[in-house]
């Protein structure tokens, strides 16, 4: 249970920094192209935090 707790630590980390930089790329595109889109970050955000809540349920 120890080694799961920890494998689930390090996942949600590289997770959370794959999505942070994954939509701030995509909001600064957005920004530069001058399209008129908002930027999907409270999405992402969102499911970020979803997916850590869960990781810390099953620890």
């Amino acid at each position: 249970m120890k080694i799961w707790k920890l494998v689930a630590g390090i996942l949600s980390i590289i997770f959370s920094v794959i999505v942070f930089f994954q939509s701030m790329l995509v909001g600064t595109a957005n920004t530069l192209s001058s399209n008129g889109e908002v930027g999907e970050v409270p999405v992402y955000l969102f499911l970020s935090l979803c997916f850590q809540g869960v990781l810390f349920q099953l620890s």
